[in-house]
C-alpha cells in the first residue's frame, strides 16, 4: 500500500466527547464560508488535517460516499456518521 492509499488514522470507531468536539472544531475550521456545509475542496482540507494522504481522485470518491443526500455538500452529521463507520 502506498502513502496515497492510506486512510486517515483512527483509534476507534467510538468517539469520546473530546474526540467528537475536536472533529466538530476541525469541520468548522474547514467550513471557510461558514455555511455549516463543506464542499469538495473543504472536505479535502479537512481530511488533510486529519492525516489523510490519499489522492484528490480518492477524496472525490469519499466525498460522494459521505454526501448521502447528493446535494453537493456535506453537513456535520453526514461527516461524523461516515467518520465513525470508516
Amino acid at each position: 500500500m502506498t502513502n496515497e492509499d492510506r486512510q486517515p488514522q483512527r483509534q476507534s470507531s467510538h468517539l469520546g466527547s473530546d474526540d467528537l468536539a475536536d472533529l466538530e472544531e476541525q469541520f468548522d475550521e474547514c467550513d471557510s464560508d461558514g455555511d455549516e456545509r463543506i464542499d469538495l475542496t473543504e472536505f479535502s482540507q479537512l481530511l488533510g488535517k486529519l492525516g489523510s494522504n490519499v489522492s484528490p481522485l480518492k477524496h472525490r470518491a469519499q466525498f460522494d460516499e459521505v454526501d448521502l443526500d447528493r446535494d453537493g455538500a456535506i453537513v456535520r452529521g453526514e461527516f461524523l456518521r461516515w467518520w465513525r463507520t470508516r
